[in-house]
């Protein structure tokens, strides 16, 4: 390829990402006064990211003993983790409506739920009322007899040996016992 015609679709290609930088860049500086754990630039975040993938636990924990009772962030590579912690923070947060802090909308944008489960479950979260409301309404009271459920589900199931493999197919099995378990009264 010739020199010019590199130089121009290069020029092109960094005009069509721009927008995405400026956006970064505008979103970054809103979360500027939030610590970070890790480097915290537009550019050096990514490396914070990357530890991430195989440190999180300990950069978790690092953000908790140098910021407990307060926020910090966490880098990934498409954004920034928000971590609130000590007890008047998370209940602030539990107690803000949903146009406020929207737990379908963090839920949309961290599994990029359009493209991993379709957008129809998204734009009719029926589940979520059954979620919060029946399902979790009793489940203190109900949680031993759900966990021995559960127990004897996974070994009617996926029998276990002491000396050796049990080979299944693990969707199938998944469904069964979920089955069972949603039958349970």
């Amino acid at each position: 390829m010739e020199t010019p015609t590199f130089a121009v679709l290069l020029l092109v290609a960094s005009l069509l990402y721009v927008p995405s930088i400026w956006r970064t860049f505008l979103h970054n500086r809103k979360l500027r006064s939030i610590p970070a754990v890790g480097p915290s630039g537009t550019l050096t975040s990514y490396i914070g990211a990357i530890r991430l993938f195989f440190h999180s636990q300990e950069m978790v924990q690092e953000g908790y003993n140098k910021f407990h009772g307060s926020l910090f962030k966490i880098p990934t590579l498409t954004s920034w983790t928000i971590v609130a912690t000590g007890g008047k923070l998370i209940d602030e947060i539990r107690r803000s409506p949903d146009d406020v802090l929207s737990a379908s909308e963090a839920i949309r944008e961290m599994l990029y739920t359009e493209l991993t489960i379709g957008p129809e479950h998204m734009d009719d979260p029926f589940h979520v009322e059954v979620i919060k409301r029946p399902l979790t309404k009793n489940i203190g009271a109900r949680l031993a007899d759900v966990q021995d459920e559960i127990m004897m589900a996974f070994k009617d199931f996926i029998p276990a040996t002491e000396s050796e493999w049990t080979r299944i197919t693990a969707y199938p099995t998944i469904m069964d016992i979920v089955v069972i378990l949603i039958g349970w009264n």
